[in-house]
């Protein structure tokens, strides 16, 4: 079995590149801090829904997840107007210190040209027991 893996989903064609690293310590591999130490990291406690609104027109959006060494369990949704759910993913990590996660997603949507609000919903669907650390940066 994998100690780490990403299941997307997807509504509508997008580009989704998830990433996982098995560097332990404070640093990524590109030598960056983990998430939890950086601006703008958040909790999210298990079995609660955390969103971030992008109001202003962006081609990207590079979402983060962490813990202090528990399981993580989430999904990750990229919500483009009312009742529209663009892309899901459920990510799981046995270890989200030593395995943190990141991924990139496109939040242009060519095909409808929608100029609203971008919402990404984060929810963590562990037990209470085990937050995770969460940032979002566009």
């Amino acid at each position: 079995a994998f100690p780490a893996y990403a299941n997307v989903v997807s509504s509508e064609p997008g580009s989704i590149q998830a990433s996982t690293t098995n560097n332990p310590g404070t640093l990524t591999p590109s030598g960056r801090p983990l998430t939890s130490s950086r601006e703008g990291a958040v909790t999210v406690q298990g079995g609660s829904l955390k969103t971030w609104s992008i109001d202003e027109p962006v081609d990207t959006a590079t979402i983060e997840l962490e813990s202090n060494g528990m399981p993580v369990t989430a999904l990750v949704e990229l919500w483009q107007g009312p009742d529209c759910v663009q892309q899901v993913a459920e990510i799981y990590s046995q270890d989200g210190y030593k395995r943190p996660y990141s991924m990139e997603v496109d939040l242009m949507d060519y095909e409808r040209l929608y100029f609203g609000s971008t919402t990404i919903a984060i929810r963590n669907l562990g037990p209470m027991e085990f937050p995770i650390k969460a940032r979002v940066m566009y």
